[in-house]
């Protein structure tokens, strides 16, 4: 009963009315096996639960026939809902009376799989996209195209190596299933059974629990043949939907569209999810004293697992060990992970020694707390693609006894590290850092960190096992494949993306840092470009040839970037001339040295940012704290008074940050100035009012020569303020100019005592008028005497009158005429 405990009490993706059925549902307890596994249907499927795949025709003959099964009489109603929401629920057609049926018998999920492989699950596999949710909210999508690059010969007409994609599969090829709760299922498996892989043989027991990390394992070795055959099933987990792409913004695109833009993605990403129905595909390779050596191109393939993107890397990796060698400990396997960059070092055969150990102890850094990388993250790491789906080949390795050496000891990084090797290198600090090999000796090795000075250059220990010597640091790990702890930012910079750049005029030895942003990213394979005005770096002698120096490029890669560095606007480059190449003038982009310039992305005067500045709080997001009220309201979020930016010694001034909504901004109040506060943010909301001072239309109205007027002042510090405030770069404002302003030709504002707020009002709506009458030169009009005319003529005539001396926008939207009576 605990599941369905769950059911009632879990809220997340659910409506307050559909979780109060659920808990009528469940007074009295159920009984019936056909209204508990309706109610376990109605659970919600939310990140990071088990679901399973049901082919869709099965689950809908199974709802009607749940619906004609015979129950206690005090349940039938119960039953006849919970099986009518929960097809709906999951946009089925919601079964009745008079809908026919057949005994459903076991689960066969075989239609599903491959012909020939009945375990693995068929590319066109599609969950039932056509969902209606009148009661539900937030249940999980399904990825759109199938991620696993399988192999293998062509089986029904297609191949198992490329599978099919949404554009290229008809109506027709699609297979329709339907995800569904694993309580669910294991009700349902515990009465029907699962059909097995052989075809014949039927399974009421669930997988074993050590084993429910990998979804499924497939082996070749000859001991598999005598394990009994597993039931044909898909389990498959709720995950996170990975964020899309944004595209860059036109150069005609204001701050405040970006805004928008931007907020509008936030919602949509927002607790979104969907179903992990194609997982990432781990191929490994089992390793011993006879293959240790063997290329990558004649080592076979002796299976493969998938694994859910979001499961942890350290879990799913010694489950894959222990379901690979389940008679070895752990002191006898050890895993190798395939890397791209072959080329960091001079040997080695491009798989690297997986450290568990720091996948355990990864820590983050902002706030102190353990964190476990996702095996999307994992995998991420080893590849400069981020495409969802990538397949990642891992070697496990095995000994006899934990008293002979490792097959491939002679391939760990630190048996086979040479002078010129790229690494990460950790230091005092305990940072880590793109770093190349400088010196070598028995126990230890000499680094230079990339992006700062030769004097940082530090010695750590080459090993784990190295005895203490006098001037080594041994709380300094030792050097680790390279980006295997850092990021591969290079490699996935982007346009508009923020970098710490090196000052043209700074020395040497000790280099200034400014904040650059990346404007355009040349091509891996293009012309090299002129590289004018940039800073002057360091050289250094490779491979110990002390008569060759140069400069230090990562990897020797050539690729460039266009930054530009506002600091050094007013920086001189000299008399060198740059020469831009017919991209860079098709994309409107002339360099200017050293403001805007040509640098290598892989050399030393670019840095990731961070390194050496500061990141400003306001940059990365608003000051605010989100809180939800209710369910059914969008968050609400304010100004977190708390916020290291707003400690002591906080001025009562503008603060910039992202706003959590456009037009969203705080005011801050000066002395006893919420009376003012309160009526702008009302005029603020006036659309035709705001939209004419956002659009500089107010300026061909300005009326700088009436008398009556403040000369424009009031006008002109209003549209400021209105223009900060919608701007998208401020989450505080301080509308000190226009109290100013306003306390100029309204001296009794000129404090800071409380004040009325319809009387503020009054004078700025006024103030604003006067400021954009329209009426150059106001002619002499009689006050009217309406005794004895109509009403409705003694108004028009009013009005008439009126219009003739005051003509403005303000009096257009804010202004009008009433009747009293005595």
């Amino acid at each position: 009963m605990s599941y369905l405990q769950a059911a009632a009490s879990s809220g997340n993706g659910l409506s307050n009315i559909h979780q109060q059925r659920i808990r009528h549902f469940l007074q009295p307890p159920p009984t019936s096996f056909t209204l508990v596994a309706a109610i376990h249907l109605l659970q919600p499927q939310t990140i990071g639960q088990t679901v399973y795949l049901l082919e869709k025709d099965y689950l809908e003959n199974w709802l009607c026939w749940a619906l004609h099964q015979d129950v206690v009489t005090s349940e039938e109603s119960r039953v006849r809902e919970a099986i009518r929401m929960a097809a709906q629920s999951l946009g089925l057609v919601p079964p009745n009376e008079n809908n026919q049926y057949k005994s459903p018998g076991p689960i066969d999920s075989t239609r599903l799989s491959i012909e020939g492989h009945p375990l693995l699950l068929n590319p066109f596999v599609r969950i039932h996209k056509d969902i209606r949710q009148p009661a539900t909210r937030g249940l999980p999508r399904v990825r759109s195209a199938p991620s696993n690059e399988w192999t293998g010969s062509k089986e029904n007409g297609y191949a198992l190596g490329s599978p099919a994609d949404d554009s290229t599969v008809v109506a027709d090829d699609r297979i329709e299933c339907v995800s569904v709760p694993e309580a669910f299922y294991e009700t349902i498996r515990a009465v029907h059974g699962v059909v097995c892989e052989d075809g014949y043989s039927v399974s009421f027991q669930p997988p074993m629990s050590e084993r429910r990390l990998l979804l499924h394992h497939s082996h070749t070795r000859q001991s598999a043949m005598d394990a009994p055959a597993r039931p044909v099933e898909f389990r498959r987990k709720v995950v996170r939907t990975s964020p899309k792409p944004t595209s860059r913004k036109a150069e005609h695109e204001s701050l405040m569209e970006r805004l928008m833009q931007e907020e509008s993605e936030r919602e949509s990403q927002s607790n979104s999810s969907c179903v992990d129905v194609h997982p990432l595909k781990l191929t490994y390779s089992i390793v011993h004293e006879e293959n240790a050596y063997e290329s990558f191109d004649e080592r076979p393939q002796d299976g493969f697992v998938l694994v859910s993107r979001e499961s942890a890397a350290i879990d799913a990796l010694t489950a894959l060990l222990k379901s690979v060698e389940p008679d070895k400990g752990s002191s006898s396997v050890r895993l190798w992970s395939r890397h791209r960059n072959h080329n960091a070092t001079k040997s080695g055969d491009g798989y690297e020694l997986v450290d568990f150990k720091y996948l355990e102890e990864m820590i983050k850094r902002s706030t102190g707390e353990k964190i476990q990388q996702t095996v999307q993250e994992w995998v991420d790491q080893h590849s400069a693609n981020t495409a969802s789906g990538k397949t990642l080949h891992v070697m496990v390795e095995s000994r006899k006894t934990i008293n002979v050496p490792w097959p491939r000891h002679k391939l760990e990084l630190m048996n086979r590290i040479q002078v010129g090797d790229y690494v990460d290198a950790q230091d005092v600090a305990g940072k880590w850092y793109e770093a190349i090999v400088r010196k070598i000796e028995a126990d230890t090795i000499t680094v230079h960190y990339f992006g700062w000075a030769s004097r940082w250059d530090t010695t750590i220990k080459r090993r784990i096992d190295v005895a203490p010597v006098e001037g080594l640091n041994t709380k300094i790990s030792c050097p680790a494949p390279l980006w295997s702890r850092t990021r591969r930012w290079r490699e996935r910079v982007r346009v508009g993306e923020i970098v710490e750049v090196r000052d043209v005029s700074s020395r040497v030895d000790r280099p200034k840092w400014y904040r650059g942003e990346i404007k355009s990213v040349g091509g891996a394979n293009d012309p090299l470009r002129q590289v004018v005005g940039g800073a002057i770096l360091e050289e250094y002698s490779l491979n110990g040839q002390s008569d060759k120096k140069e400069h230090l490029i990562l990897l020797r890669r050539t690729q460039q970037v266009l930054v530009q560095v506002d600091q050094e606007q007013n920086t001189k480059a000299g008399n060198a001339a740059t020469s831009p190449g017919e991209a860079d003038l098709a994309a409107g982009l002339t360099p200017q040295p050293p403001f805007l310039r040509w640098i290598n992305l892989y050399g030393e005067e670019l840095c990731l940012y961070g390194t050496h500045l500061k990141i400003e709080t306001s940059l990365v997001g608003p000051v605010t704290i989100r809180y939800e009220t209710d369910g059914k309201r969008k968050p609400v979020e304010v100004l977190n008074a708390k916020h290291p930016m707003l400690g002591a010694g906080f001025m009562r001034e503008s603060l910039r940050g992202m706003p959590p909504g456009p037009g969203a901004v705080g005011l801050q109040n000066l002395g006893n100035s919420c009376f003012m506060n309160s009526i702008i943010q009302c005029l603020n909301h006036i659309e035709p009012l705001t939209q004419y001072f956002l659009n500089d239309r107010y300026v061909d109205d300005l009326n700088t020569r009436n008398p009556l007027g403040s000369g424009g002042n009031v006008a002109q510090a209003y549209a400021s303020l209105l223009k900060r405030i919608w701007s998208g770069e401020y989450s505080i404002q301080a509308p000190r100019a226009l109290k100013q302003t306003v306390a100029a030709f309204a001296p009794q504002f000129d404090n800071c005592y409380q004040h009325d707020s319809h009387e503020f009002c009054q004078f700025l709506m006024d103030g604003l008028h006067e400021d954009l009458n329209r009426v150059k030169t106001k002619p002499y009009v009689e006050e009217l005497e309406g005794r004895g005319m109509p009403d409705a003529k003694a108004a028009i005539e009013s009005w008439r009158k009126h219009l003739l001396r005051h003509d403005s926008l303000v009096v257009d939207h804010c202004q009008g005429r009433g009747i009293d009576q005595i």
